[in-house]
């Protein structure tokens, strides 16, 4: 089981650009979403936010940065790839990860890590499988990363 502090919330469709709904507690300071090509350019990204802040000289903490993930998981990486490829839908200028709950569980640990991201938003790639993406997250994704455990039933009711 991996271990994170990592936000995570879920975005209520592909396009809204409306406040995502948290799936844990959300981060405590100011939050700036961002959205980049990769990783590497997220975590740049991230740096320079921070490194602003510090040289403002704030009094407050530094903003936590959440980073848009475009995402389609199945049961398995094949399915998730066939279903995307099917309903052709163009990915977001973001990452994306297609593939498993397990592999997902995974890249969000990696974005904590490697301090790319404070909080990862989820993006559904389909909008038809919203649901069932929802379902996946709250299930197996964020047991998976341990991440705040304790508040999830208390601090969201899932709407599936």
């Amino acid at each position: 089981m991996l271990t994170t502090n990592m936000a995570v919330a879920l975005s209520l469709t592909p396009t809204d650009q409306s406040d995502p709904r948290w799936l844990t507690d959300p981060p405590v300071t100011e939050t700036v979403h961002i959205r980049a090509d990769d990783l590497a350019t997220a975590q740049l990204a991230r740096a320079r936010l921070r490194a602003a802040h510090n040289d403002r000289e704030h009094r407050t903490d530094a903003p936590s940065v959440v980073l848009d993930v475009a995402v389609h998981i199945a049961h398995d990486a094949r399915t998730a790839r066939t279903e995307l490829a099917d309903a052709r839908v163009q990915a977001p200028r973001t990452v994306c990860y297609i593939g498993t709950p397990s592999g997902l569980a995974g890249l969000i640990a990696d974005i904590e890590a490697a301090h790319v991201a404070d909080g990862v938003t989820i993006v559904p790639l389909l909008d038809t499988h919203r649901a069932e993406l929802e379902c996946s997250l709250l299930d197996e994704v964020l047991p998976m990363l341990h991440t705040r455990a304790a508040h999830c039933e208390s601090t969201y009711r899932r709407t599936a």
